[in-house]
C-alpha cells in the first residue's frame, strides 16, 4: 500500500520535470 504512494509522487515529480523540459 506504501508503494502506491511512493509511486504516485515519483510520477508526479517526473511529470513536473517533463514539463519544466518542454
Amino acid at each position: 500500500m506504501a508503494n502506491t504512494l511512493w509511486y504516485r509522487y515519483c510520477i508526479r515529480l517526473f511529470i513536473k520535470r517533463f514539463r519544466n523540459l518542454s
